[in-house]
């Protein structure tokens, strides 16, 4: 990932040289950001690039056909699909370090995204989008390491398009300025509050040797850290796109005031969420016409994409079960009842629950194996460990 002095001044520049441009000759914008955003990823990740553009140019090909042949238009999308899989099946080596892999992997899995609701979008629409546009939504830079999940609304059809650029550029700062905050001061406090708690590497704690308590801390610690560093990265790169005047989706609304899972998903990650929604769990119960088993298989599906590991089965299942339990929870008169009789002590129990929940999946998928990944469960629930 790019240092963010850097990314900004490369925005800065690029975007000057952008609205330079004609405005009323959308595609040679579109163009220009491809090729800058192509340069930018290929100087530091140049496998990822080529995988991008090439992803890119497939998608462009499928919506033509689509729009000459219904089974095209039914079934292409699932090449985007196939090719994710097949990155995700086998480990591509693109430099030495862990990090280039990272930024492949999950690059892979939010372009191949966006590029897929691009392709579905199109189809109901039975509109032509251009391979410019295709590429510049694939490699946009500032989302291309971790989203927000957006297509053509955030581009070539975006609103802050139509507003002065002053306007856009200063609101750009703003939200700059706010990620800035979360992703550097916010998460350094959280680091070191863990680290005071940790015992062992800070990249690998000792679980066996934590108590219960500790464990808890850190798990919860952990997850705060995930939620700052994330939407920090996510409002920086909505800064940076409205330097070229797109708007990009915001991806998080205080999902810590979550009092229940399904909540918790209208709050965190936006964009992946209403991606599960219309294109994974709409057309499963469209299918089966079963709305808990739906969301059970969606979400499974969402934790096998994000890694193809045990550990991120465990994370979809854990979420996909919760939204069915909730489902059904949610229409239970009894619950209800219970729920009123109780008042202010449900809804602390239902935040302090569905925050556990969530922190103790998001730490359990990011175990870097199996082991750890148990050891972690042990530690936290108090229990024996077994060699």
């Amino acid at each position: 990932m790019l240092e963010i002095t850097t990314a900004i001044f490369i925005t800065l520049l690029g975007s000057a040289f952008y609205h330079l441009l004609p405005a009323r000759n959308m595609r040679l914008r579109l163009a220009f950001v491809a090729l800058l955003s192509f340069v930018i990823v290929f100087a530091h990740f140049p496998v990822a690039a080529l995988a991008a553009t090439a992803t890119g140019v497939l998608a462009w090909i499928i919506a033509i056909y689509s729009l000459r042949y219904a089974p095209v238009a039914k079934y292409g999308p699932f090449l985007l699909i196939a090719v994710l899989a097949a990155f995700s099946f086998r480990e591509i080596e693109v430099q030495t370090s862990p990090l280039d892999k990272t930024l492949l992997q999950f690059g892979m899995s939010y372009y191949i995204l966006r590029l897929y609701l691009v392709l579905r979008t199109t189809t109901v629409r039975k509109e032509r989008l251009h391979l410019e546009e295709y590429l510049a939504i694939a490699l946009f830079f500032p989302i291309f390491p971790a989203g927000p999940i957006c297509a053509q609304e955030a581009f070539s059809r975006s609103p802050a398009l139509q507003r002065p650029l002053l306007h856009n550029y200063l609101l750009g700062l703003y939200h700059i300025g706010i990620g800035i905050i979360a992703l550097y001061f916010v998460t350094g406090v959280l680091d070191d509050l863990a680290d005071s708690l940790i015992v062992g590497l800070k990249t690998r704690p000792f679980w066996l040797q934590m108590d219960p308590s500790a464990t808890y801390a850190v798990m919860m610690l952990k997850f705060a850290h995930l939620y700052a560093n994330f939407a920090g990265y996510t409002k920086i790169a909505i800064g940076l796109g409205l330097f070229f005047g797109f708007q990009l989706p915001e991806n998080f609304r205080y999902p810590f005031l979550a009092t229940n899972i399904q909540n918790f998903w209208q709050r965190w990650h936006l964009s992946l969420s209403r991606f599960i929604t219309t294109l994974i769990y709409m057309p499963i119960l469209l299918s089966i016409r079963k709305p808990r088993v739906s969301m059970f298989l969606a979400f499974t599906l969402v934790g096998l994409w994000h890694q193809l590991t045990p550990q991120y089965l465990v994370w979809g299942i854990g979420h996909g079960g919760m939204m069915a339990l909730y489902m059904g929870l949610s229409k239970n008169r009894q619950v209800a009842r219970v729920a009123g009789a109780l008042g202010p002590v449900w809804t602390v129990l239902a935040w302090l629950t569905t925050m556990s929940a969530v922190a103790f999946l998001s730490m359990f998928a990011n175990e870097a194996t199996w082991e750890l990944a148990l050891k972690f469960v042990h530690s936290l629930f108090g229990l024996q460990w077994s060699d």
